[in-house]
């Protein structure tokens, strides 16, 4: 047992273990968690190009505001305050340009893309703008096919990656290699749309699963633990932990076109791509789509 314990201690795990990493980025762009926000709940990150840029920015704007104010007494005298004001406006810009969100990008980018959705909606409400009523579902058969109002055919999938946060560096590439392959082989006429959703999680078939090995274990240890994994589920996970969920959007004009790009699909489900590909029904495509793609 002591040397069981001496082995365990001479063990020890980096500190980036369990890290996926992106294989073709560069140093400049690998993302920094701020460690002291995340302990807040503010989950924001820097790079190193980000840092340096706002470095840069910075400099020039306190020489620049310093050099125009202190040159000229009169200047100094009345434009103190707007300048003071405008440099404080520009190093919120640049905050927002700095920080960003692991999964949304910075709030600059979140900004402008918010600012150009509310100007287009503007328009189309006044009518000088044409809403794109190609995207819009005319409706949705039983079996989940979905009707465009332009007459493409679509169908929704639920994607479940088979990418593993620990995979090896050869396991990354393998799995690239099978996504060049996928790409370069699928149907070009086939339209392909990823949606996540961040849903609670269900952990009614883990539950059932757990159930199931307690009335066929006899063992007093393995039932204890089954029955603390039991309590930890229901109590804990089932309804109350968040997950994110991947879908998969085909767009096809012919149905022959939906058809094969299914099939690559389900080929390369076999192959090891997607740990599972399961079609979406009628009533839960409806309500990802509702808001999407303005379906009533």
């Amino acid at each position: 047992m002591d040397e069981v314990n001496e082995r365990e201690e001479e063990i020890r795990i980096g500190k980036n273990y369990g890290i996926k990493a992106n294989l073709r980025q560069g140093t400049n762009d690998i993302i920094y968690p701020i460690e002291f926000l995340r302990k807040m709940g503010v989950f924001l990150a820097i790079t190193i190009r980000r840092i340096i840029t706002a470095i840069l920015i910075i400099f020039l704007i306190f020489v620049g505001v310093s050099l125009l104010l202190t040159t000229d007494g009169l200047r100094l005298r009345f434009l103190w305050l707007p300048m003071t004001l405008l440099t404080i406006g520009l190093l919120l810009l640049l905050a927002q340009y700095s920080f960003i969100n692991p999964s949304y990008g910075s709030f600059l980018s979140i900004g402008k893309s918010l600012d150009r959705q509310m100007k287009e909606r503007k328009l189309v409400l006044k009518g000088k703008q044409q809403r794109d009523r190609a995207s819009v579902v005319r409706t949705i058969e039983d079996d989940g096919t979905i009707i465009f109002e332009d007459g493409s055919l679509g169908k929704m999938l639920k994607i479940d990656g088979s990418t593993s946060l620990v995979a090896f560096p050869s396991e990354i590439r393998d799995q690239e290699r099978r996504a060049i392959r996928y790409h370069n082989t699928r149907e070009r006429t086939t339209t392909e749309i990823e949606i996540t959703s961040s849903q609670k999680q269900n952990a009614e078939k883990q539950i059932k699963r757990v159930q199931h090995l307690k009335r066929i274990n006899k063992n007093p240890a393995i039932l204890k633990m089954l029955e603390q994994e039991e309590s930890l589920l229901a109590t804990r996970i089932n309804g109350k932990k968040s997950t994110v969920i991947q879908y998969k959007l085909l767009i096809d004009k012919k149905e022959k076109g939906l058809n094969l790009a299914l099939e690559h699909l389900y080929r390369y489900e076999a192959e090891g791509y997607y740990y599972s590909v399961i079609e979406v029904e009628k009533d839960e495509a409806e309500e990802i789509l509702r808001d999407i793609f303005f379906l009533k």
